[in-house]
């Protein structure tokens, strides 16, 4: 689920922010699998964010 939003979410980059939000709930700790694409959903969120505050 979390490599999917990442490649979903740059169509529709709301997408990483849910995945982000999933990330910090610690929903990967129902399955550890989900946890690297989660992971890489959080960090797009956080460069997409500081690219357009900035």
């Amino acid at each position: 689920m979390g490599w999917c939003l990442l490649l979903l979410g740059c169509l529709c980059p709301l997408l990483w922010y849910v995945a982000g939000l999933l990330y910090l709930c610690k929903y990967y700790n129902r399955d550890p699998r989900e946890r690297d694409g989660l992971a890489a959903c959080f960090f797009a969120v956080s460069s997409y964010s500081s690219f357009f505050i900035s």
